[in-house]
């Protein structure tokens, strides 16, 4: 309703149109909050008048009254979400930090949007959830709730905190505590000689980050004890417990073997792969690759219901194999 109000204060009347289009709703979204909205101005000495063909716009009757109003607003309301893009990030934020439902009714509220538009947000959400294997479930009564496995819920988390770093950086705890974790990688990998490419680097930064928040809630990523064996084979293992190790002294929090073999996977995927003796020619296995590994092991589940998406030898293998094909 900010961004809406914001736009009825200019010189000269909008039409609905305009303003589906400016604030990435429809018109009949529009048109339900231009009713809403004009309910809550003439209690505060202010009016929107329409007239037909030329659009609306707003009419202060009382000053005083009108910006006593806007005043408190603008101090509730700080760096709300304005766009319809904006309000699908923090909502997404939003569901995946909480621990329990969340009713609309209160989302509307604090994002001062009707139902319509908030419904019309949560079909991208839903949209994105589903790309990590989330579902948004709604329980009658209680509100909405993601659910998925943690694996998967830290993947989302992750790329969502990545995707807001990249647009904004980071400040005070946040930007302490993922430097620290960038200098702990940076130690590490040089006493093993271990590489990765700078996007990489960073994306296991934010990887870690949020591990380390979702074991202080009690969070923690599922192993089976045979899994945890085969990664245990591999070097990458042994440098994530150093990386452990560390991260324990630096955060005096307690992290458990399986996130050893969590950290493993992530090195294991991430890591350069030297395909000559030589060290001449190097191939990085990306995300784009790493992506397309997870949809054809999903589309085996799918067909066979036969799971071998944490299978960390058959991932690294059909990725290597994807690589030529980059």
């Amino acid at each position: 309703r900010i961004a809406l109000l914001q736009q009825l204060s200019q010189d000269h009347d909008v039409t609905s149109e305009q303003l589906a289009a400016t604030l990435e709703v429809s018109s009949r979204t529009i048109r339900t909050d231009l009713k809403e909205l004009r309910n809550i101005l003439l209690q505060h000495g202010a009016d929107i008048i329409t007239k037909p063909k030329y659009g609306s716009r707003l009419v202060i009757q009382d000053q005083a009254n009108y910006e006593a109003f806007i005043k408190g607003l603008a101090t509730k309301q700080k760096e709300l979400p304005i766009t319809s893009a904006q309000r699908v990030q923090y909502l997404l934020e939003y569901l995946l930090a909480a621990e329990d439902y969340v009713k609309l009714d209160d989302l509307c509220e604090s994002l001062y949007i009707s139902k319509s538009s908030i419904s019309q947000d949560l079909k991208e959400v839903r949209s994105r959830l589903e790309e990590y294997n989330l579902k948004l479930v709604n329980r009658p009564n209680y509100g909405i709730k993601v659910i998925g496995r943690e694996f998967d819920l830290r993947l989302c988390i992750a790329n969502t905190t990545i995707d807001q770093i990249s647009h904004l950086a980071p400040q005070g705890d946040k930007k302490e505590m993922l430097s620290c974790i960038a200098q702990t990688l940076t130690n590490v990998f040089g006493q093993h000689q271990f590489r990765m490419s700078d996007v990489s680097f960073q994306n296991l930064i934010v990887h870690i980050y949020i591990a380390i928040q979702r074991i202080e809630e009690g969070c923690y990523v599922p192993l089976a004890q045979e899994q945890l064996k085969e990664i245990a084979k591999e070097s990458e293992f042994q440098i994530a417990e150093e990386i452990v190790k560390q991260l324990t002294t630096a955060f005096h929090v307690e992290i458990p073997i399986s996130e050893i073999g969590y950290i493993a996977i992530h090195l294991a995927s991430k890591k350069i792969v030297e395909l000559n003796q030589d060290g001449t020619n190097n191939v990085i296995i990306d995300n784009e690759i790493n992506d397309i590994v997870t949809k054809m092991l999903q589309d085996v589940y799918d067909s066979f219901k036969i799971d071998f998406k944490e299978d960390i030898e058959l991932r690294m293998v059909l990725a290597l194999h994807l690589v030529p094909f980059g």
